[in-house]
């Protein structure tokens, strides 16, 4: 996940609306994604800093934190380590579904880590770039031979309506400014191309359960969270037609974390990362079965017809005319 140069926010040309932009989505209490006025505080006790809007129900932190306390924190902040084979075969699942959508040859990730994806786009045929903020993982991703771009996601660095594919896996929630990122997101994807990202799912059945103890809801690691109303509507504003949002998945070993806090009311040990550890071993074990295979499609298939899914995962395109 990204660590954030905000000194590079926008692009050297744009420092004004940069510092404009990040003071208006850090002061106001106005929904980004359907401008009314988020009055609702759902969890004030413990996060007395998150509201949810009334009309669209999406929920985001305010006020947004500031340079210093973003750079702060992520400079601690976890290093996953390697592909799982359960991951690697779900990431070239993916790019197969991308295929249908290939005509310039050339998919951008925004936030790509350490280049895990794009290097198995790249054994794919792809022409792969990526934007990340961690120094450590620009230099891991440039020593694979892949071209990045260090900060946010700058259209400036790119040639316009260029992508066949952009994507962004679970780096939404982390950014301030999620109406420019739509954007910019939107101005790079070439008329007919695909944009696909994954967040977390703010109405999943595991928030329902675990309410303030669900260990998404994090200050100042995830600053929005969105549903599938939310999601697509910021994406309709963008300028992009949608093709489907699903919800799939439910994290076994967040739902076992949640569950401690929810009834240890004082133990204030933080949700720590063998939750992430739990769920791979498991879908490791579903991945070998054909029959627990069977059962985790049908399975994400109601949690999608639901809506209950931990994850979102959207998918839309850019009209032609």
């Amino acid at each position: 996940m990204p660590l954030r140069k905000t000194s590079n926010f926008w692009g050297t040309n744009s420092d004004a609306m940069k510092l404009s932009s990040i003071a208006d989505q850090r002061l106001s209490r106005t929904c980004p994604v359907c401008k009314a006025t988020a009055s609702k505080l759902p969890y004030p006790d413990r996060f007395p800093r998150l509201f949810e809007c009334p009309k669209c129900r999406h929920a985001f932190m305010h006020p947004m934190p500031l340079d210093k306390e973003l750079d702060d924190f992520y400079a601690a902040y976890p290093d996953y380590g390697s592909l799982s084979p359960l991951t690697i075969k779900r990431y070239r699942e993916l790019l197969q579904n991308f295929e249908p959508f290939r005509k310039n040859n050339r998919l951008l990730e925004v936030g790509c880590g350490h280049g895990a994806f794009l290097e198995l786009a790249r054994q794919e045929g792809w022409e792969v770039t990526g934007t990340e903020y961690s120094d450590k993982s620009i230099g891991v991703i440039r020593s694979k031979g892949i071209t990045v771009y260090q900060g946010e996601l700058n259209p400036s660095n790119f040639s316009q309506s260029s992508f066949d594919v952009v994507l962004s896996l679970e780096v939404i929630e982390h950014v301030r400014c999620i109406e420019q990122e739509a954007t910019a997101m939107t101005q790079l994807v070439r008329p007919g191309g695909l944009i696909y990202l994954t967040t977390p799912n703010y109405f999943s059945l595991s928030r329902r359960i675990l309410q303030a103890n669900w260990g998404v809801l994090c200050y100042p690691e995830h600053l929005h969270y969105f549903n599938r109303t939310s999601l697509r509507k910021l994406f309709d504003s963008a300028g992009t037609r949608k093709l489907g949002v699903a919800t799939t998945g439910i994290s076994v070993g967040r739902l076992r974390e949640g569950w401690r806090k929810r009834h240890r009311p004082t133990d204030y040990r933080p949700f720590v990362n063998t939750t992430y550890n739990e769920d791979q071993q498991l879908r490791s074990r579903i991945f070998s079965n054909a029959f627990l295979e069977g059962i985790r499609i049908v399975l994400n298939t109601i949690l999608t017809i639901t809506g209950l899914g931990d994850t979102l995962k959207g998918r839309f395109i850019k009209p032609e005319n």
